[in-house]
């Protein structure tokens, strides 16, 4: 009788955890149809009053900008498991349809994008141990359905006052970094991730000699299945609170301007509150405090020197609360439309700072440089890149840190990235290279240090084919754990226009993973054949 108390209650606990999602994504559907069809109707109003009957005002009632499309492949793998020993291989039928939804009005500005992948798996289960069982205890099981969703609304509810942004997304995030999925291979050991924020605010123009902008955020995340976790990585539930005020020069100010704000943050765990240290799983609180003056002197058109000063403040459960005063002297360098340029040098809490933005936009020649250096926490990192996409399926998510404590630990994130992009003719080259540094409890430690490079190479070798090859190669370096993880891929596809809506492509694909610790390793070869249609 316990034993089926126990069971009803988890099946219970489950069936609400999931309504309560999906309540989430249909309350801001529900809004973002309200605000929207209030729009079309204060459009259509206007439009009446100046143009009675005429044709484009019935039109623009009439016109719904959704786009749907459906994209079937079938993958066979020689290690359906991304497993070290026991490689198995397997075939995937994978059927993702999708849909894509954006509207820009007078009042507000919408845009959804989502996508359902079923995923089917046959693969032979005689080849299964206790290693490999981590991630396929047998085909029916394997089976799954994903979703992705990437939803923002920015509204205005009373004209040049009062605001209201949402924003939703469901991702895929990998339970333990230490092993690895594309979506297909290795998708047990994904988790769904679900994100929503609410963002009221209040904007007042002081006529040309002031703004201000008052607002609150409210954010949650939300993980799937965190406590079915083979890498011991429990993901914990957490809730955000954040209030921000602005108050910035207008255009009255042409020579010297100047920049006022205030940000708090309280970030709360499952479980806990902010009278507990730490929870059972050793999840941290924690909260944030900043206070930031910019001033910006007008040397010509195209260069503005800048003064920054301020105060941040950082409290956790971990025992490091570093708080100080900090300043910076920069430049902002805008030569012509092609170019930009900005520079920072100066001192926070943790030393020397420095912050980085070029930008290059030629006519085939595009060119993006970035350093930045800021205090943030896993859940925080996780949130703001979440990024989805209809035609990606491998858009996944990696855990920012390996251990349990980490997630709400608060870090100074120093990450760098070059993007370049090149196109002549029928080539197009892009390349990309990042790296980023991850410091935890005091800046003294380096607890993480994760680099890489990606290159890919788009050819259009016909009116309606196009070849694109692709390589990536990215180190983890986890120091606490003293275990360095390298991991190489490449791919070589080819796609086919067979009509204006329907396409196919025929991929080829490798990867290879090496560790410190042995375990981590593995090989895949994989090949694809795929069709893609749009409604």
């Amino acid at each position: 009788m316990l034993v089926v108390n126990m069971a009803t209650m988890g099946i219970m606990d489950m069936v609400h955890m999931r309504t309560i999602k999906f309540f989430i994504v249909f309350i801001f559907l529900l809004l973002e149809s309200w605000v929207w069809a209030k729009d079309v109707q204060s459009e259509t109003s206007n439009n009446i009053n100046k143009n009675v009957g005429s044709e484009t005002t019935k039109n623009r009632t009439k016109n719904v900008p959704i786009e749907m499309s459906i994209i079937t492949s079938l993958s066979y793998s020689d290690n359906i498991g991304l497993d070290h020993t026991n490689e198995r291989d397997g075939f995937v039928l994978s059927v993702m349809p999708s849909v894509s939804f954006s509207k820009e009005g007078s009042r507000v500005k919408s845009n959804l994008d989502y996508s359902l992948t079923g995923l089917l798996y046959a693969s032979d289960d005689s080849k299964q141990d206790n290693e490999a069982d981590q991630y396929f205890n047998s085909s029916n099981d394997n089976n799954q359905v994903q979703h992705r969703l990437n939803a923002t609304m920015a509204s205005e509810i009373i004209k040049n006052s009062i605001f209201l942004d949402l924003d939703a997304g469901i991702s895929q995030e990998l339970l333990d970094s230490n092993y690895y999925s594309d979506g297909e291979s290795g998708s047990q050991n994904l988790t769904e991730t679900y994100t929503y924020g609410i963002t009221p605010s209040w904007k007042k123009k002081w006529d040309i000699y002031a703004t201000s902008e008052l607002n609150y955020d409210y954010n949650e995340v939300i993980y799937g299945n965190s406590d079915n976790n083979s890498g011991g990585n429990n993901r914990q539930d957490s809730n955000q609170h954040n209030i921000g005020f602005d108050f910035s020069s207008g255009l009255a100010f042409n020579l010297i301007s100047w920049d006022f704000s205030y940000d708090y943050s309280e970030t709360n765990y499952k479980g806990n509150n902010l009278s507990d240290n730490i929870n059972s799983n050793g999840v941290n609180d924690s909260t944030s405090e900043t206070v930031k003056v910019v001033f910006g002197y007008n040397y010509s058109r195209q260069l503005e020197l800048t003064l920054t000063t301020g105060y941040e403040d950082y409290h956790s459960s971990n025992n490091t609360t570093p708080s100080d005063v900090g300043w910076a002297l920069g430049f902002i360098w805008n030569p012509n439309p092609r170019n930009y340029l900005a520079l920072d040098i100066g001192y926070r809490f943790f030393g020397t700072t420095y912050r980085l933005d070029y930008q290059h936009t030629g006519k085939r020649l595009n060119w993006n440089v970035s350093y930045n250096e800021d205090v943030t926490s896993q859940r925080n990192s996780m949130r703001n890149n979440i990024q989805t996409s209809t035609d990606n399926p491998d858009n996944i998510v990696p855990p920012i840190a390996d251990d349990d404590y980490q997630e709400g630990h608060l870090y100074l994130n120093r990450a760098g990235r070059s993007d370049l992009s090149y196109t002549y003719g029928k080539t197009t080259i892009n390349w990309g290279v990042y790296h980023e540094r991850h410091y935890y409890s005091d800046a003294d430690n380096e607890n993480e240090n994760d680099y890489g490079t990606d290159l890919s190479w788009a050819w259009l070798a016909g009116k309606r084919t196009t070849m694109n090859t692709r390589m990536s190669w990215r180190v983890d370096n986890n120091k606490d754990l003293d275990n360095m993880r390298t991991r190489t891929s490449l791919s070589l596809s080819l796609n086919r226009n067979i009509s204006p809506k329907t396409s196919g492509y025929i991929e080829l694909g490798y990867q290879k993973a090496d560790a410190d610790f042995k375990y981590d390793e593995y090989n895949e070869n994989k090949v694809s054949l795929g069709l893609s249609h749009q409604f």
